[in-house]
């Protein structure tokens, strides 16, 4: 959200190009490209999905190399291949990127936290965090602080309808970084690389 913003308000076109990017891509697609094959190593899957997904922007590695990107790997707990192979791949990846491509950041999702200590290491551990639901007058107060001045005041149709809709599901969960590392008790003090591990209900 942060970074959206931080785009959204840039002034000029200079400052947009080189404005920070994100990264999300659900980890239940990483496995082998066929039955038998090995895994790929993390570094080549991301890139290999980046050029699909981006064929105009600079590569994986360059935006890395700039410091300015944010991995939001969803669902860690989804990846199909049994064992602890990807597991100890995904450790591996933390540690290169934190040795040659340091200040970006990775946040992993995953519905349980016992994947942290596995990630971990100690020179980058990766430490936790719990998002729990917002309740709907959070959710109502996060979009009227997030939003472009002139949304709070769409945003009452929005609310008539939710609280219309008794079985409807509208939930937004907080947002579990920051543009600081020192903004977050999660995040490492070291202003490096920063993995940090999400569960979410």
């Amino acid at each position: 959200m942060d970074q959206a913003r931080a785009v959204l308000n840039s002034p000029s076109e200079t400052e947009l190009v080189d404005a920070p990017l994100s990264f999300w891509i659900s980890l239940n697609d990483y496995k082998a490209r066929r039955p038998g094959d090995p895994l790929p190593l993390p570094e080549d899957w991301l890139m290999e999905r980046w050029q699909t997904a981006n064929p105009a922007l600079p590569s994986l590695f360059t935006l890395l190399r700039e410091q300015r990107l944010t991995l939001l790997l969803d669902a860690l707990n989804e990846m199909p291949h049994i064992g602890n192979e990807p597991i100890h791949l995904w450790k591996d990846f933390l540690q290169m990127l934190g040795r040659d491509y340091p200040h970006n950041r990775v946040i992993f999702s995953c519905r349980s936290l016992d994947y942290s200590a596995s990630l971990s290491s100690k020179e980058w551990p990766v430490p936790q965090v719990r998002i729990e639901p917002l309740s709907d007058a959070q959710v109502q107060r996060f979009v009227e602080l997030f939003t472009v001045p002139s949304m709070p005041t769409r945003s009452g149709p929005i609310w008539t309808v939710r609280r219309s809709l008794n079985s409807c599901a509208l939930r937004i969960t907080s947002k579990c970084w920051s543009t600081r590392p020192s903004q977050a008790k999660f995040r490492l003090a070291a202003p490096h690389c920063s993995p940090a591990l999400c569960a979410r209900p």
